[in-house]
């Protein structure tokens, strides 16, 4: 038999309604905690991720820096190697040290003329290629060489072209018989670098600008 309860009873309905208001109360606490908790580990994995971001940035920076400036103190190095290389073979040529010149050279070498492309299978051929080409020079009363300016641009690790800016032929008085820039295109064989192909024309040929 169902008892119904009576509408007179004011103490149990407000005592279920103050436990009620409670457990929400209880549980909108809990669900507030939560979120801000969620908020909170959100916002410190959040604050962790950048910081991650900023290290690894720094790093790749770092990085960067450091690969830059190995590159600089590299294509330093070359440029000052590259330039005791020319310094060596001019030396060499006004001393007609035919042997030393074909040293300094790769095997094989190359030499780009007027008349076409002359090919230098060995040292024994470039000593005989030098050779004659000083027997017509010294018929001009050709004595020593000078150049004005020798300008180095490395290309990678192995390989860099010299530029030799106003090389002048010149007589023991110091007459000038002829003025040209020269192009040397310089390899590392064997760890040495050694010039590799040879190109000369009249001063201004090789000018960035085009205008001789």
């Amino acid at each position: 038999m169902r008892t119904e309860l009576s509408s007179h009873w004011p103490v149990r309905p407000v005592r279920l309604s103050l436990e009620s208001r409670a457990a929400n109360k209880l549980r909108l606490a809990s669900r507030f905690w939560c979120q801000a908790r969620t908020q909170q580990d959100q916002y410190t994995s959040g604050m962790l991720e950048c910081y991650s971001m900023s290290v690894h940035t720094n790093q790749s920076k770092a990085y960067g820096y450091c690969r830059l400036r190995e590159r600089i103190k590299g294509n330093a190095m070359i440029e000052s190697e590259i330039s005791d290389l020319i310094e060596t073979y001019r030396l060499a040529w006004n001393a007609r040290d035919f042997g030393k010149m074909a040293s300094l050279f790769s095997v094989p070498a190359t030499y780009i003329v007027p008349d076409g492309n002359l090919h230098i299978p060995d040292r024994t051929a470039l000593i005989a290629k030098l050779q004659k080409q000083f027997s017509d020079m010294e018929s001009e009363d050709f004595d020593h060489t000078k150049i004005g300016e020798v300008i180095v641009t490395p290309c990678n690790e192995y390989a860099a072209m010299a530029e030799l800016k106003y090389l002048r032929r010149l007589r023991a008085d110091g007459s000038e018989i002829v003025a040209m820039d020269a192009l040397y295109i310089c390899v590392l064989q064997e760890g040495t670098w050694r010039l590799s192909v040879a190109i000369a024309g009249p001063c201004g040929w090789n000018d960035k600008d085009g205008n001789p």
